[in-house]
């Protein structure tokens, strides 16, 4: 999902359960040029919190969807991180609720499009397998969908009608 977002592939994710959590996606820390709570909310900061925000949704949305029920213990994490994002760039508590709410419907928009969902069963089906994928495994399995996916449009385009 992060992705289609234009996130940097995750350092580490894991269905490895453990106290907090069924699994985890491990990313690399902000660079410096992220201090949000300095007054410093320009584009490129506003863009950081709505990728990341938009990401954290994406695991506990998609999950929805394929199980047909929320998993609070296993969010929980993902949403304290929404929160501690979007609340330096609000200036107030309605805006926060609606912020919040915003990305949680791009998110729920996103994931119900028919290529991203794809994609996400796939990197999930290869999660399953295997346990954890490193960085490099993920854009592997990225690469290797893109390539079906390429097949298939082609076969498709070629095929009479």
């Amino acid at each position: 999902m992060g992705r289609h977002l234009g996130l940097a592939s995750p350092k580490l994710i894991t269905t490895i359960e453990d106290d907090d959590s069924y699994g985890r996606v491990e990313r690399r820390p902000p660079a410096s040029w992220f201090e949000p709570e300095m007054a410093r909310v320009d584009g490129r900061v506003r863009r950081f919190v709505e990728q990341h925000a938009m990401a954290g949704f994406a695991g506990a949305l998609a999950e929805k969807r394929f199980t047909g029920r929320n998993n609070h213990k296993g969010a929980s994490h993902d949403y304290r991180m929404i929160c501690d994002l979007a609340e330096p760039v609000c200036y107030s508590s309605e805006e926060f609720d609606a912020y919040i709410e915003w990305l949680r419907r791009r998110t729920a928009a996103l994931i119900t499009n028919e290529l991203v969902w794809e994609q996400i069963e796939y990197v999930a089906d290869a999660l399953l397998a295997r346990g954890s994928l490193t960085a490099h495994e993920f854009r592997a399995v990225l690469q290797e969908w893109q390539d079906a996916t390429v097949r298939r449009w082609q076969e498709r385009r070629s095929s009479p009608r």
